[in-house]
Order: structure tokens, then C-alpha cells, then sequence
């Protein structure tokens, strides 16, 4: 997967799962995505904070199942 959306991904598949399976969350390494230096570049920038809000929507989701 993506290295911006690897934490959700991880989350979404350890829920589905269950806590017997432990989930291991490997991005690929030909992404270009720096997550220690995204607000440098624009569309970087962009990534990030859309997954910030698709991490928000999900842990809501999963905690008030809307």
C-alpha cells in the first residue's frame, strides 16, 4: 500500500480480522511519499491531509458506527 494511507489500511484490516491475526502494514518502498517532510511538497500536502480526514471519518465510524 500507499506509505500515506498504510495506518489506515492496517486499522481497516486488523478490524475486519480480528485480534487473533496480527496485521503487518508494509508500504511499498517505490512510493515517493516522504511522511517527514509532506508540507513541503503540494501534492504531498494534499495526501496527507485528505487521509487525515479519511482517518477521522473511520475512527468515527468505528466508534458510533455512522
Amino acid at each position: 500500500t500507499s506509505k500515506y494511507h498504510s495506518r489506515r489500511a492496517r486499522w481497516i484490516f486488523q478490524r475486519a480480522l480480528g485480534e487473533n491475526v496480527e496485521v503487518v502494514s508494509k508500504p511499498t518502498p517505490h512510493d515517493p511519499f516522504r511522511p517527514e517532510q509532506w508540507y513541503r511538497d503540494r501534492e504531498d500536502a494534499k495526501h496527507a491531509l485528505i487521509e487525515y480526514l479519511k482517518l477521522l471519518h473511520f475512527l468515527v465510524w468505528e466508534r458510533f458506527g455512522l
